[in-house]
């Protein structure tokens, strides 16, 4: 049975330039899983190469990544995104708090994948097409869990700032894994990581500061998220960091064959570069890329750094 339309379809906002609005016949559509379903997101060009499946990365809508989109299809590419479960206009996780991002295992987020590629496989006239990854952060520790267990999963693909470990400062990554797991003995999974909290544009406002130096781009999930309420999404639950780091762990353990694109943030304060430089060494097709003055959001970053950022991937797609 093909896709059902997603009850919502892709909106114009009214403050924003026009390199952030939706790509034209960009259409959202409902993965069915049984108990719930995902927003995900098509736009073809008729004279496709491949087709970019772009993977985001933790509380990053669709909207968020309208221009990234658009750039690709002028490449000369068609384009899908999805919304994670907890995130987006996807179900979330906590009926007690719509804020908080929770997680059932990321085990679960490797079966959405799955089920995505092969529903734009086989219903979105792309069956013949090659199919290439993007993935962001969160996205690509899915993505690169999905390539171990399918290696055909995707032909080529970037993994951009990917969380193949987690930036634990103040405690250090042995008592954090400690304590994560404590709290989800005592029950506590639910509650909110210290640092962490509902949302609220004061909140977003400063998680931006520590994820990209451009002043406009920094903003634009802001207004997203305040223009369309729904999408709005706090801080990260003990489950969420519990199971990130067992996803985390598990990635070391084994090896991605496909090329691959590894780019990093010289700026980053999120995720672990020597985690992601330690599974590299472990992909024989893998080349690693730096952007020094780069902050964790690379795709929404200032121009000096994006250009050749985009530049980049662009031509990594094209060989």
């Amino acid at each position: 049975m093909a896709p059902a339309l997603w009850p919502t379809q892709p909106y114009r906002h009214p403050d924003l330039e026009e390199r952030f609005q939706p790509p034209e016949n960009l259409q959202f559509f409902s993965l069915d899983r049984g108990s719930y379903a995902l927003r995900y997101a098509v736009c073809n060009n008729q004279d496709a190469k491949a087709l970019i499946m772009i993977c985001p990365g933790l509380r990053r809508p669709i909207e968020g990544l309208y221009e990234l989109m658009c750039q690709l299809l002028d490449a000369g590419y068609s384009v899908a995104c999805i919304d994670w479960r907890g995130q987006g206009e996807s179900p979330r996780y906590y009926e007690e708090d719509y804020d908080l991002r929770g997680s059932d295992g990321f085990d679960h987020d490797v079966n959405d994948l799955m089920a995505w590629v092969n529903t734009l496989k086989k219903h979105h006239d792309m069956a013949d097409l090659p199919i290439y990854g993007f993935a962001h952060s969160m996205g690509a520790n899915i993505l690169a869990h999905g390539c171990m267990q399918d290696p055909g999963l995707v032909e080529r693909t970037v993994f951009c700032a990917p969380m193949m470990g987690i930036t634990t400062p103040v405690l250090g990554s042995g008592p954090v894994r400690l304590l994560a797991r404590l709290m989800m003995r005592m029950g506590l999974g639910h509650s909110y990581v210290p640092g962490h909290k509902k949302w609220s544009p004061t909140y977003e406002k400063l998680l931006w500061q520590f994820l990209s130096s451009d002043p406009v781009r920094a903003r634009v999930q802001l207004s997203w998220l305040e223009r369309r309420p729904e999408l709005r999404i706090g801080g990260v639950s003990w489950e969420w960091l519990y199971h990130a780091l067992q996803s985390c762990d598990a990635l070391q353990g084994e090896a991605i064959t496909l090329p691959s694109l590894i780019i990093l943030a010289g700026g980053e304060h999120l995720v672990c570069n020597k985690s992601a430089r330690k599974l590299a060494q472990k992909m024989p097709q893998a080349h690693v890329s730096e952007y020094k003055t780069a902050r964790h959001e690379i795709t929404m970053e200032a121009d000096n750094i994006r250009d050749g950022f985009l530049s980049d991937i662009v031509a990594f797609f094209n060989a």
